[in-house]
């Protein structure tokens, strides 16, 4: 998606309205009248003497960066639809926890596969329907759009993209101003020639109201009456009707030493340029041949048409161009093949024979399009979208490659080994055994292709069997994946070994290898199999572009460093809430489930959830007792292990087995399958994998989670600028948060919360002695508030309820994250209402070291307070909206200093005012210690002023 983050002026732009008859700088060739624009362009100059501090530099670079968060915000809320949020998904990205302007790369590259693929975006070969021009221009839409729109979007699929009401609000505006620009005139050619501007709605709007007076169009003003004709100093006098034809064959002349075709459209536009004071060449012929082009009015459907391109580019409907018949994705996939195909006949021998013939190839062109890749492809943005489309093919190759690569990679590595294996399969170095000589946690995935690439290659000459590396172990399948393979059981059973899906691949791999088959060599192919798969199972387009901008490429990194980084990543009980969430909406939307049985189905959920999180304690207490895993065995285990103390090991394959059940229970499938408690887990396995289910209720949980990002996306400048200034990455979730935290203080935290958890919140304000202090109990109240939600969450009974916890976990990761720049949330009960008191402990070199401090509720009104420290003298100010609290908060002034004021103001520190305190940049020499001893006296008297 292209972004252009050149926050114009028009204003600025509309200065050049006198200088339209002024012609660009004469180059070297071509026909032109002397003239000069330099009035037409902004002097840059005026700026250059203007100093600016080190801070006042620091406030540029944050508001530029909350700019940029805004406009990629914008560019997510209108052009990700659920099909496309369900692709960011397939590839295993969160779009809710994903920073939204890696949200934006993946979706270019998204976008750029499809078309690829031949598949359409933004519909450009679909025909529009009457229901899309009601959405984009707001003419007689029905009730029921209505109320679509207003519900969070509706979403058109023809153009990739979703409508809400403020972009519909956007598109009528640019489709009125468009309505107005009813013809082409002279003076507008003029503009769009002189200034090389796109021809979009607002630049046509801007040429028609900045034409040229009259004199002008006639031919009367200032213009030069002499032109100049390919060699320099060469004037011609201008030509008058009597004389036009003997311009005209000035201008063939011309054309035809350019080698450029002079035919009756290049000559009539020759011929309106030099009349007009403008250089004649390709580039100026080329945009007036752009510019004539435009057909206006336009209608309604091509509007719909140019706005729906501009929007799928992040765009707004104002900088719709008029002569864009195709999106950027579609545009580079059709480049790229032109290209393609131009090298493929762009030999030596053919270039000699065009040559020979007297054919004339112009290379300027493409050196200055190489020369603009060569620029591209330097950019960090090329690196990250050129990271995603490899390691994503590089995991595809990998998964396609035999299974019996894994065995050329699992043996550890021998002192006497000097160089790397060679890729050849008979001659590969090998030990006694037939081993060769790899670690697994050290090579890296483009080894692994390396490697496998030959070893698939003889497999495919000798039309040998073999399943692959990326192969999903499926306990439903058993043994049929490769019936070559009929005595494995009974392998393992001689080498005592455990018969599971995992040991029988080990020893299919092993077996198509030639390699010997004993307890250790399937253990460590298992080992291996394991920590390869988890590394392509796993790594996401949003892990590459982070990796790559942390100056990491994830195919040249090792496998045990992947893993270490995608393990270090997890946040296990957010995951946990989402999964539930998603299970009780899919449950909630399934009209064919009854109340009891959607009793039922949440008490198995519960149930595989409460046997995973207690470490598989019931499993290992009925494998000791010889009993059977059923359900029903679990159940009794998981009522008498708890207090038994066992320890018992618990092979993997059954710690993998239930993780599997996990994440194979659904509402629909659980509904479509029959069991009871007297199920194996493997029966139930079987049967959930088995399940004949629709994507129906997966695509309406896909549009759900789309219209919640897409409202998160909407977050006012002040909750982004909070999450920049605080160094918070900007995702939807934590949009959703921060402007929870910031707009929605009392009652934020639903459900209740432990006694522990409320104890520490309780004790938080004692504990303001010092930035330590403050840090290590504001931590450990959090953690402890986090697990209070957590089980809340997973006891919760529907839909809202979980989503409305997990936001307030989300939040609390939020005030975490906060507290690393001093900003705090304090928990605190005023008046009788449970809310958030927001405090920041500012210490920069810009201004007096201070605490500002501010909280709202619905019986004391908006409180705002600045505490400064001199000299262990505390003075400052608070601020009140409501005439009754003003008596309230003069008690805690008292009880400060009588040098701290109560003030009655409508017009309180407003959100937006607080959110832009500078708080990263902190000058230790200041005393922090007084300012954290402030604030909690404030917070005390606060607490006792009731």
């Amino acid at each position: 998606m292209r972004i252009s983050f050149d926050n114009r002026d028009l204003a600025e732009v509309k200065k050049a309205n006198q200088a339209y008859s002024q012609a660009p700088e004469v180059k070297s060739s071509g026909v032109s009248f002397a003239a000069d624009i330099s009035s037409a362009i902004p002097d840059s100059k005026a700026y250059e003497n203007k100093k600016t501090s080190l801070s006042e530099f620091r406030d540029q670079i944050k508001d530029i960066d909350v700019s940029v968060n805004q406009d990629y915000m914008t560019v997510m809320a209108h052009t990700v639809s659920s099909e496309d949020y369900q692709r960011m998904t397939e590839d295993g990205v969160n779009p809710m926890e994903c920073e939204v302007k890696d949200s934006v790369t993946i979706m270019d590259r998204i976008k750029l596969d499809v078309a690829l693929g031949g598949g359409e975006i933004e519909g450009f070969t679909d025909t529009l329907d009457r229901e899309t021009v009601q959405a984009m221009t707001g003419t007689g839409m029905t009730l029921e759009l209505k109320r679509e729109i207003a519900s969070g979007g509706l979403e058109i699929p023809e153009y990739d993209i979703t409508v809400d009401n403020d972009l519909i609000k956007e598109s009528v505006e640019a489709f009125n101003e468009l309505s107005e620009v009813t013809e082409m005139t002279d003076g507008m050619k003029r503009f769009f020639v002189s200034t090389e501007k796109e021809v979009s709605v607002e630049n046509l709007y801007l040429a028609k109201h900045s034409a040229l007076p009259p004199k002008m169009e006639d031919g009367q003003g200032p213009a030069s009456s002499y032109f100049a004709i390919d060699d320099k100093g060469h004037l011609a006098k201008r030509g008058e009707a009597e004389d036009s034809a003997e311009l005209k064959d000035q201008v063939k002349d011309l054309l035809g030493r350019l080698g450029i075709p002079a035919d009756p459209e290049t000559v009539e536009n020759g011929t309106w340029l030099v009349n007009n004071s403008f250089c004649v060449n390709e580039e100026s012929l080329e945009k007036l041949k752009e510019v004539n082009a435009v057909k206006l009015p336009v209608s309604e459907e091509d509007f719909v048409k140019y706005a729906s391109i501009a929007i799928s580019e992040g765009k707004s409907p104002k900088e719709a161009v008029l002569t864009k018949e195709e999106n950027v994705y579609n545009m580079a996939v059709k480049l790229t093949r032109v290209m393609e195909e131009t090298r493929l006949k762009m030999t030596s021998e053919a270039n000699l024979l065009l040559l020979k013939s007297d054919y004339h190839i112009d290379t300027k062109d493409l050196e200055k399009y190489v020369d603009a890749l060569k620029k591209v492809e330097a950019s960090e943005e090329y690196k990250e979208l050129k990271g995603i489309a490899e390691v994503k093919e590089a995991v595809e190759e990998i998964k396609a490659l035999p299974a019996a690569v894994i065995a050329y990679l699992s043996s550890k590595p021998s002192d006497s080994m000097s160089s790397r294996p060679s890729d050849s399969m008979s001659s590969r170095p090998s030990g006694a055994s037939g081993e060769i000589f790899y670690d697994i946690d050290s090579v890296s995935l483009g080894t692994v292709r390396d490697i496998g690439v030959p070893i698939k290659k003889k497999f495919d000459l000798a039309f040998e069997t073999y399943e692959q590396v990326g192969t999903e172990v499926r306990r439903d399948l058993g043994d049929s994946i490769k019936k070559a393979f009929r005595n494995v059981d009974e392998i393992l059973s001689e080498t005592g070994m455990d018969i599971t899906p995992e040991n029988r691949r080990a020893v299919r791999i092993l077996g198509y290898n030639s390699m010997p088959i004993t307890k250790e060599s399937v253990e460590r192919i298992r080992e291996a199999d394991l920590k390869v798969t988890s590394v392509l199972n796993r790594i996401t387009p949003e892990d590459t572009i982070k990796l790559i901008r942390g100056g990491k490429s994830p195919i040249d990194m090792s496998v045990k460093e992947l893993n270490e980084y995608l393990d270090s990543k997890e946040n296990i009980a957010k995951e946990e809430i989402e999964k539930y969430s998603k299970f009780l909406y899919k449950l909630e939307q399934n009209h064919e489930i009854n109340p009891e049985e959607r009793k039922q189905y949440i008490e198995v959920y519960r149930f595989f959830h409460q046997l995973e999180k207690s470490d598989l304690a019931a499993v290992g207490s009925v494998l000791n007792s010889g009993a059977e895993l059923t359900i029903k065995n679990l159940k009794t285990a998981i009522k008498t292990a708890k207090n038994t103390g066992m320890d018992l090991k618990i092979d993997d394959s059954f710690g993998l087995l239930v993780s599997d059940i996990r994440n194979e229970l659904s509402p629909e499938k659980i509904h479509a399958v029959e069991f009871s408690d007297e199920t194996s887990l493997d029966t139930l396995y079987k049967n959930l994998a088995g399940a004949d289910t629709t994507s129906e209720y997966d695509e309406a949980w896909n549009k759900e989670q789309c219209r919640e990002m897409r409202e998160a996306m909407k977050a006012p400048e002040e909750v982004v600028t909070e999450l920049v200034e605080n160094k918070v990455p900007v995702t939807a979730e934590n949009l959703r948060a921060a402007y929870g935290l910031m707009k929605r203080r009392s009652g934020f935290f639903n459900g209740d919360l432990s006694d522990e958890a409320k104890a520490a919140a309780d004790e938080i304000p004692e504990h303001f002695t010092d930035k330590e202090s403050t840090l290590d109990a504001y931590t450990d109240m959090i953690g402890k508030t986090q697990d209070s939600l957590y089980e809340s969450a997973m006891n919760a009974d529907t839909y809202l309820d979980v989503r409305a916890l997990k936001l307030a976990f989300t939040g609390m990761s939020v005030m975490r994250r906060y507290s690393e720049s001093e900003t705090y949330e304090v928990p605190m009960n005023l008046d009788g209402e449970e809310t958030l008191v927001n405090l920041k402990v500012v210490h920069n070199p810009d201004e007096e070291a201070n605490v500002v401090i501010s909280s709202e509720t619905e019986g004391l009104g908006r409180i705002s307070a600045r505490l400064f420290v001199k000299e262990n003298e505390i003075s400052g100010y608070i601020s009140c909206n409501y005439k009754d609290t003003v008596t309230k908060m003069e008690q805690v002034a008292d009880i400060l200093s009588s040098n701290v004021k109560v003030v009655y103001s409508l017009n309180s520190d407003t959100d937006v005012t607080l959110s832009r305190i500078p708080m990263r940049r902190n000058d230790e020499s200041v005393e922090t210690g007084a300012l954290y001893k402030a604030a909690r006296q404030f917070l005390l008297a606060l607490k006792n002023a009731q």
